[in-house]
């Protein structure tokens, strides 16, 4: 989930030690003579180096495409010893016997096993980055693997930038549609093959032979069998010429589409619009000065930001500007994030000791939390996990955080309202946990498969009244949501994005987004989709993609572009513009008077 959190120069981080998260892979062992050999792991392909006779201390290094990775990968040569690695001084000069290559990658987390398995690098650091918005914490990447760096993940901005994983851009996805040829190239087509099958009857010569004067005589016996073969060949000919003709003057007609899965109904591709996204959003209804704004995020319940000086949380009116709260920090914040009371729209934001929260209608309340307690806001009410893995649910109006009783033989994923959900892991079931004044029986829900034929793959998570998964439907793996509302019918889907298994939920909590695809929260139907690359983040209706300083808006069925920094836009029509100067603005369409 798309848990947003404040990493802004002036906003301190606490010092809890990041959870450990450890990197393995399988690795293929190339020697000098390019014999290549695969393991599983990298114990395995040690044991066989170490197996092996070597005149010296074989020595390894990491294959070119690690090396080059300098973000992820430290080059360096090690001597493989009986016991250990040995990292070797650059100065040494003695000749690699080995290079190294990893492939396959997994991640392995305590309490949820190997997740991301047999994955590219750059997916399960996404897969890491997810764990890390889920949690509202901070992760840590380890590895064993020789040459490694530990990357440090936190949760993603406070603000309205979606920072990327430091990994190695995967190539740009093909832009260009399949060619699918028209009812005519058909024609052509089985009118040429036709006269393939016939062209060698017609070409064929009869070998000369000497005459000694021309006499009359019977046709040919093999013309004879072949010629009513070859007529008819030549009327299916010119028949199709007739057709063929016929079509031309025709009225023309469009291609006919490329075959799609029935299955699901896509959305409709995006046109260019006309203008920008912020054409006539001339009116200016109100503005924070740059002193105000370094801490400051967009959400459902409003705009809050921290004070500088007295170093409060500040709840304002989107529309008007106006407070709507306060609430006095006891130290400096470390994440934020927003979730719903009921139906009323909330932010929360944790420090080392507590979680404050301030409702959109004013309502304030803080909870102590230990810096060994992982929050999760995956749903639509706070959960946190406690050290030994219980269960708890920040609810508004409750003194302390509530104890919530969960099934061991599932994983809890998400607290909505006043129920606990948790997935069966491998199977495409769920079940929801009611708690506190919920006296509803547990119900266990079994997920719709999206057609005939189709293999569960995974959850990837839950919340908001959906589930979201991913299932195999002939070879190809698609993103499927289901509403928990309706017994897990399919609300929507969408082909999976090989570089992008990330479920972000985008501020303001209406849209939420999947490789290149957008899906309107509030029922789980496909809202966009992009033939370009995938969506970054969201704020409110708008599924946005950023390449660089640039950005693509996304919205009802059109693409827009704004020099301006958006980093709020509501149903309604309210932009909020974060000016070069540092300040913020609210603005809609007309004019200031």
């Amino acid at each position: 989930m798309h848990d947003t959190t404040d990493t802004t120069p002036d906003i301190e981080v606490g010092e809890a030690v990041p959870n450990g998260l450890i990197v393995t892979a399988e690795v293929t062992l190339k020697d000098r003579s390019n014999v290549s050999v695969s393991k599983p792991t990298l114990d395995a392909a040690l044991a066989v180096i170490r197996r092996r006779h070597h005149n010296r201390q074989p020595i390894i290094e990491l294959a070119p495409v690690h090396a080059h990775d300098t973000i992820c990968f430290r080059a360096g040569r090690w001597r493989v010893t009986p016991t250990a690695l040995e990292l070797l001084a650059s100065s040494e000069t003695a000749p690699t016997t080995y290079q190294i290559e990893f492939h396959n990658f997994s991640i392995i987390t305590p309490g949820e096993g190997s997740i991301a398995a047999k994955s590219s690098l750059a997916t399960v650091v996404a897969a890491a980055q997810s764990l890390a918005n889920r949690n509202v914490d901070s992760f840590e990447l380890t590895s064993a693997l020789p040459g490694f760096r530990a990357l440090v993940l936190e949760p993603e901005s406070f603000d309205d930038t979606v920072e990327l994983s430091p990994v190695s851009e995967l190539p740009p996805k093909p832009t260009s549609k399949p060619h699918t040829p028209t009812r005519i190239d058909r024609l052509i087509a089985r009118a040429k093959a036709k006269w393939a099958t016939i062209k060698p009857a017609t070409s064929k010569k009869p070998s000369p032979r000497a005459q000694a004067s021309p006499k009359p005589r019977l046709p040919d016996s093999n013309w004879a069998k072949s010629a009513p073969i070859i007529l008819a060949a030549v009327a299916v000919l010119l028949v199709g010429l007739l057709i063929l003709g016929l079509l031309q003057l025709a009225p023309t007609r469009q291609p006919e589409p490329a075959a799609s899965p029935t299955w699901f109904t896509p959305a409709p591709i995006a046109q260019p619009a006309d203008a920008e996204l912020l054409d006539g959003y001339d009116k200016k209804l109100w503005e924070l000065p740059a002193n105000k704004t370094a801490a400051l995020g967009w959400f459902k319940a409003g705009v809050a930001y921290v004070t500088p000086d007295s170093g409060e949380l500040v709840l304002t009116n989107t529309t008007s500007g106006d407070v709507i709260g306060k609430a006095k920090l006891d130290g400096p914040i470390k994440y934020t994030a927003e979730f719903t009371s009921g139906d009323t729209p909330a932010v929360a934001a944790r420090t080392d000791k507590t979680v404050t929260i301030i409702t959109g209608k004013g309502t304030t309340q803080t909870w102590p939390v230990g810096k060994d307690q992982k929050l999760n806001v995956t749903g639509t009410t706070p959960m946190i996990t406690t050290k030994d893995g219980g269960i708890q649910a920040l609810l508004v109006g409750e003194k302390e955080p509530v104890t919530v009783s969960s099934n061991p033989q599932f994983l809890p994923v998400a607290i909505d309202d006043h129920a606990l959900i948790q997935v069966e892991s491998g199977k495409p079931r769920l079940v929801n946990v009611p708690f506190g004044d919920n006296n509803d029986d547990a119900t266990t829900i079994t997920l719709a498969a999206p057609t005939k034929g189709a293999t569960f793959v995974r959850h990837i998570t839950a919340g908001h009244g959906l589930a979201v998964t991913e299932w195999s439907v002939e070879g190809t793996n698609y993103v499927v949501v289901h509403s928990l509302t309706n017994d897990g019918a399919v609300t929507g889907a969408a082909e999976a994005s090989p570089a992008s298994q990330d479920w972000k939920v985008g501020r303001g909590l209406e849209t939420a987004i999947i490789g290149n695809t957008a899906f309107n929260l509030a029922n789980g139907t496909v809202a966009a989709q992009s033939t370009a690359d995938d969506f970054t983040t969201a704020l409110g209706p708008v599924a946005i993609i950023e390449s660089g300083a640039d950005r693509t808006y996304y919205l009802n069925k059109h693409t827009y572009t704004d020099p301006d920094r958006v980093i709020g836009y509501t149903s309604e029509g309210i932009a909020l513009v974060r000016g070069s100067n540092g300040v913020v603005t609210a603005n809609e369409k007309g004019s200031t008077k």
